[in-house]
């Protein structure tokens, strides 16, 4: 639960629980998971109905479960734009090692950096603007650059 509710509040659903929860969740894959929300509510309505002096689990708990899945439900688009963006930057960085003649421990940093800068742009700041707000190639290696010290800084007319 302690996973879930740190996906929730951070956008960064493991991968383990992002394939288990696809299927339920995914609106956009499957009609029916628009269902989720109803059967999550009739859960609940039978567990209150059903519980008695041997209910092992209390009634709070049960709520808690509930509200982290109800929440995880509503922003599974935020999850599945999440890992759409981090394919295409993997995508996208292909080829970066030759281009900034870094490799191993200091590229790894490079493209974290790049990645957590990539992910703010394309995932908070402005979704709403769909593939205008995904910065280009040429536009992550300029970036690339700049954090190597190898590129003058200048603005390349995307937002930090």
């Amino acid at each position: 639960l302690e996973k879930l509710k740190s996906a929730y509040e951070t956008d960064e659903l493991p991968q383990k629980e992002y394939r288990f929860l696809e299927a339920p969740m995914d609106t956009q894959a499957d009609e029916a998971a628009s269902d989720f929300p109803l059967l999550m509510l009739h859960g609940w309505a039978d567990t209150l109905a059903c519980r008695g002096p041997e209910t092992r689990s209390p009634v709070s708990r049960i709520a808690e479960m509930n509200l982290v899945a109800l929440g995880l439900f509503l922003n599974f688009p935020r999850f599945r734009r999440r890992r759409e963006m981090e394919t295409r930057f993997r995508e996208l960085c292909v080829g970066f090692d030759q281009a900034l003649g870094a490799t191993g421990p200091s590229l790894g940093k490079i493209l974290k950096e790049l990645n957590s800068w990539f992910v703010d742009m394309t995932c908070r700041c402005i979704p709403e603007r769909g593939e205008a707000s995904v910065p280009t190639r040429d536009e992550l290696l300029e970036r690339a650059k700049m954090l190597t010290g190898t590129a003058p800084r200048r603005d390349s007319g995307v937002t930090p």
